[in-house]
């Protein structure tokens, strides 16, 4: 499989880091495994943890918690960028955006 250059030229520029391009590609045969994650919260962060949630889906227009929570931790790391991609999961798209 070749990688299109304007994939590349995104990458080089600052506009999608490398995981992000892997996991685009990697969005084509939707084999990637899936794992859960697993914790206690305290009811008022399970409320605040709720309501980050919907807001990440409404600003990365999904209905899929996972996919919003990931947006939502590439943006605090500072990895997020504004682009569609395709979730592998579903095969839904969403929009990634935020701070580099």
């Amino acid at each position: 499989m070749t990688i299109a250059p304007t994939w590349v030229a995104k990458v080089k520029h600052g506009e999608l880091t490398v995981t992000q391009l892997k996991h685009v590609v990697k969005g084509a045969d939707a084999t990637s495994k899936t794992t859960t994650v697993t914790f206690k919260v305290h009811e008022d962060q399970k409320e605040t943890i709720g309501e980050a949630l919907k807001k990440g889906k409404q600003e990365f227009k999904t209905d899929v918690d996972t996919v919003a929570l990931h947006n939502i931790a590439q943006m605090y790391l500072g990895n997020a960028i504004a682009m569609e991609v395709k979730c592998p999961h579903c095969g839904g798209a969403f929009t990634a955006s935020g701070g580099k």
